[in-house]
């Protein structure tokens, strides 16, 4: 009963971290073009 409990841990925590690196990409991915677009503007 314990391991079974165990691997749905192990799951939920595998999940858990795939969605904060999605969301830490994603932010990254933000900043990376926030960078773009002020380097656009100061073209201007």
């Amino acid at each position: 009963m314990r391991s079974f409990t165990y691997n749905a841990d192990i799951k939920w925590i595998m999940k858990v971290e795939n969605i904060v690196l999605f969301i830490e990409k994603e932010i990254a991915n933000i900043h990376a073009s926030m960078k773009e677009n002020i380097n656009i503007l100061s073209l201007y």
